[in-house]
């Protein structure tokens, strides 16, 4: 637990608010409509987007709901969150969240559960949605594996990972006997795959805001050094083209507070959804 807090701290800086709006794709979309389209919702009323960074995750389930709270325990993230008239951001966290019972028809969770600790987050969850309430746990992991550039996922996984290894981090999405002990069902999970399109510069901002990197370039003399290595080391991979597409995975899991066993899609099989270009938040909208 101590290691986690300790990583999620990286976050909270100036710095890492701006590689995130300069360097985070916008594929939050993609995830929402297929999700929305898979359980069949109408337009539900409150939503609470928790570990929502500068609000990517937050403005993309607005698809989904009328109004929607973003939380982040980094000021610095929410300082630069983007902005719309039915979006609102607060410092907070999913351990303690400072809302009344039963305020949410959903509660969504991007790119964030690996960073909470599960047993206190989740009743903290089931707290504050309302009955039959659902939570949504997604992300969409980096694979390294470019179409256009064979040798670029053995670059990623051999020299990448190794100057800038994973940090610690904890389960990617809540098991099902942590959901029941909450009062939380499983009803749908799905695993689809798909391409995002990055520039060269594009594709530099996007590693400058990993953790991986955040991690490990405290400074800016530290970010102009790791900037400076990633385009002479990414080089290789433009000659031939502007642009490159590289495969990631979009897991995503939903249960419901209190519900009985409903539909599950298979994760084992990935479904391949269209290509994307890449959007960051700096031209969202």
């Amino acid at each position: 637990m101590k290691e986690r807090i300790a990583e999620k701290r990286f976050f909270d800086t100036d710095d890492a608010s701006e590689r995130y709006v300069a360097g985070r794709a916008f594929f939050h979309p993609l995830a929402v409509a297929r999700l929305k389209s898979a359980l069949g919702l109408s337009t539900l009323s409150d939503g609470l987007d928790v570990g929502c960074g500068t609000g990517l995750s937050t403005v993309a389930i607005l698809a989904m709901v009328r109004n929607v709270i973003g939380i982040d325990p980094s000021r610095a993230m929410i300082s630069r969150a983007t902005q719309h008239e039915n979006v609102s951001y607060q410092q907070g966290t999913a351990e303690q969240l400072a809302f009344e019972d039963g305020s949410f028809d959903i509660v969504s969770m991007c790119q964030v559960f690996h960073w909470i600790e599960p047993d206190l987050a989740l009743p903290e969850i089931s707290r504050v949605l309302r009955a039959a309430g659902y939570l949504v746990v997604y992300d969409n992991y980096f694979l390294g594996r470019s179409t256009d550039e064979g040798g670029f996922e053995d670059w990623f996984r051999q020299i990448f990972l190794e100057r800038f290894p994973t940090p610690g981090r904890g389960p990617p999405t809540a098991g099902q006997d942590d959901l029941a002990r909450f009062g939380f069902q499983p009803v749908y999970e799905d695993s689809s795959l798909n391409e995002i399109s990055f520039t060269q510069p594009q594709l530099v901002n996007y590693f400058l805001s990993m953790s991986n990197v955040i991690a490990r370039t405290a400074g800016s003399a530290s970010v102009r050094e790791a900037r400076s290595w990633l385009l002479s080391e990414t080089d290789q991979f433009f000659h031939k083209q502007r642009s490159i597409r590289i495969f990631h995975r979009c897991p995503t899991m939903v249960a419901r507070r209190g519900a009985r066993a409903g539909i599950r899609a298979s994760p084992s099989a990935d479904t391949y959804v269209r290509s994307r270009t890449f959007r960051s938040a700096s031209n969202l909208i």
